[in-house]
């Protein structure tokens, strides 16, 4: 069986990133059947590599020193014996230089966030703090349905654990996006039928569950908003102690 040429090779991150001007950053690329590929090479769709960028064996493209004329396309090409078997191609951005349409879609494990940035969604969001230093099992106290939750004078009396519920109010499931999850490894895609914001994998399993996992997220017309990529791997001490994965997607607007 010839493995897919879309499964070969990936960008970890999403294929939309952002970096901070002045600091170090790193695009990093994987292939995920290391008896596929032999060789992983960076170049600049649109141009040269930026004369400072280091690329490794390990397929990390490292920028020491980010610069808004580095921003662009780049692609990583992954070879076999000399010959092109598989790449993947990233946009990046420096921090809010991007265009005003440009969709941002991470995986955070465990969290997705898509973050369209024009598009207003009607959403409600909900802070929490448990009461106590770290009691969950009482019902925890509501502060604010606020974006920013500001703590002012703060002392003994309000530590404790927080956290920020979202929850989407435009009527639907979806709110106007799609979801495809995938596993990538060997050189082959292992599709996870999963239309909901939640891919839940029950008692991951070391042999099978571990590689390169994607989320595509499409509007209700079937454009493709962008995807993300995240590597994961799945060890445990004891066999009778499988763990559980959950991958969360939330939908937030930075406007």
């Amino acid at each position: 069986v010839e493995p897919s040429k879309v499964a070969t090779v990936a960008i970890l991150g999403g294929s939309t990133q952002w970096f901070e001007p002045g600091r170090s950053a790193d695009l990093i690329c994987t292939a995920t059947g290391s008896e596929i590929v032999d060789r992983i090479q960076w170049i600049k769709v649109d141009g040269a590599l930026p004369d400072d960028a280091k690329e490794t064996e390990l397929g990390i493209l490292h920028l020491p020193k980010f610069k808004k004329s580095d921003s662009g396309e780049y692609e990583c090409r992954g070879y076999r014996h000399n010959e092109l078997v598989g790449s993947n191609r990233v946009t990046i951005h420096a921090t809010n230089l991007a265009p005003l349409d440009a969709a941002r879609v991470e995986i955070d494990s465990p969290v997705v966030r898509v973050i369209d940035q024009e598009t207003t969604i009607p959403y409600l969001l909900t802070w929490y703090r448990s009461v106590g230093k770290d009691n969950l099992n009482e019902a925890p106290i509501i502060l604010s349905n606020n974006k920013s939750l500001h703590l002012n004078d703060a002392n003994f009396n309000t530590q404790g654990i927080y956290w920020v519920h979202f929850e989407s109010t435009t009527g639907g499931d979806n709110s106007g996006v799609n979801y495809e999850w995938a596993l990538l490894r060997g050189g082959n895609i292992i599709r996870h039928y999963s239309e909901d914001s939640t891919l839940e994998i029950k008692k991951a399993d070391p042999w099978n569950d571990y590689g390169v996992y994607r989320c595509e997220v499409e509007d209700d017309d079937g454009e493709l908003i962008g995807q993300a990529y995240t590597a994961v791997t799945i060890g445990f001490t004891d066999p009778s102690s499988l763990i559980y994965l959950f991958f969360f997607f939330i939908l937030d607007n930075l406007s």
